[in-house]
């Protein structure tokens, strides 16, 4: 299992330099994601957190098959046909960071048949997505744990986006 974190943004009023004492220039939206790619597919995934239009992005997307041997490989590892997407507000944001400070046991929130939960559970957390299928009525379960360094990459993550979404 591996995790990439890119924390480009820096809130206004911090100056960041690079070593030549320049100010960085490049800013980006925040984006967090996090693979993990396992012998048996079903239990694979690829999820995603992305900042975007005052509100930030979960995307899960579910392993396509075995794992790959070779990375030249073209044929995807993870199955983008189907994707669950949810977009959570400032509002689950700012409990989600409530969850991460300790002041609170859980974020959740329900809208239009899906429900995001939010847990912290030792020293690790633990998103849970529920929804339904549009198409064939089934409810649809999927479960991301993010521990060790994921947690504190996840950490990061949500306080790089507050500027982001706050601005």
């Amino acid at each position: 299992m591996y995790a990439a974190v890119k924390l480009l943004r820096v809130p206004h009023g911090t100056n960041v330099l690079t070593r030549s004492g320049e100010p960085l220039r490049h800013f980006g939206k925040p984006t967090y994601s996090m693979a993990k790619v396992e012998d048996d597919p079903a239990k694979g995934y690829l999820a995603k957190l992305i900042c975007s239009r005052k509100c930030v992005d979960f995307t899960y997307f579910p392993q396509l098959g075995l794992p790959k041997v070779d990375r030249d490989d073209p044929i995807p590892q993870f199955d983008e046909q189907r994707k669950i997407r949810y977009t959570f507000s400032s509002l689950l944001l700012g409990n989600m960071l409530a969850v991460l400070m300790g002041y609170s046991a859980c974020a959740e929130e329900s809208e239009r048949g899906q429900t995001f939960r939010f847990t912290k559970e030792d020293e690790s957390y633990r998103i849970r997505l529920t929804c339904t299928n549009a198409f064939t009525g089934d409810v649809i379960q999927r479960e991301v744990v993010f521990c060790d360094v994921y947690a504190i990459g996840l950490k990061h993550y949500l306080r790089a986006a507050l500027p982001w979404i706050l601005a």
